[in-house]
């Protein structure tokens, strides 16, 4: 078709389909830049081209023709919402996948698809606490104790809050507070996993006493 037919849009779409399903998305992309050099407008070639870079990681890019397709879009479409924010959580831009996601949320309307939609917002909040965490930074050590904080006050069962939550204050230098945390913790969601976390940090502490009374 395309020898007879250069500038058909849908066989040079297609093409690109064809050869990501078979696993060569390189050439996909190619494909898909053909069609987009005919209509550089279509949604279509936007769509196709994330779906592209997608299938070869590169996230990063595959964000901009999503972010394209929505600016595109007269009404906006709770699913590119989630396509982009499990891009941006890939490429660990949590901010941006929180904000995404926030976004997906206030087009829903439907309450039980709202509930399970909110905790994976929280999952995002988490991840970014996690990457604060991680960075070791002060003023990001304060942030994640802040969204922690939050998370746990949100859903008092949520044992990883209560073990993050610690986890941040004890590397901001407030072992005092991590210790109340993670005994709040225990006390409220009765987990083990918490518990043993409470007890390590007392052996680590040189506190076997305190470990003992925490049995």
């Amino acid at each position: 078709i395309l020898a007879e037919d250069p500038e058909n849009i849908d066989a040079w779409l297609e093409a690109g389909h064809t050869y990501r399903s078979l696993g060569n998305a390189d050439k996909a992309v190619d494909m898909h830049m053909r069609a987009r050099a005919l209509d550089p407008d279509d949604p279509r070639v936007q769509e196709a081209l994330a779906a592209d870079l997608e299938a070869l990681g590169e996230y990063g890019r595959a964000v901009n023709h999503v972010n394209q397709l929505l600016a595109s879009t007269a009404k906006p479409d709770p699913r590119l919402y989630a396509w982009l924010r499990d891009l941006l959580a890939r490429a660990n831009r949590w901010d941006e996948a929180e904000q995404a996601q926030d976004k997906r949320l206030k087009l829903l309307k439907d309450g039980a698809l709202r509930a399970d939609e909110e905790s994976v917002l929280r999952g995002l909040r988490f991840e970014r606490g996690a990457a604060l965490l991680a960075s070791g930074e002060e003023n990001d050590l304060k942030e994640a104790v802040k969204l922690f904080e939050s998370l746990v006050k949100a859903d008092v069962q949520f044992v990883p809050g209560y073990l993050s939550l610690g986890d941040a204050l004890l590397a901001a230098g407030d072992s005092d507070g991590a210790v109340k945390t993670w005994e709040t913790g225990v006390d409220v969601t009765h987990s083990l996993p918490l518990l043993d976390h409470l007890i390590q940090h007392y052996l680590a502490s040189g506190e076997p006493e305190s470990a003992i009374q925490t049995y």
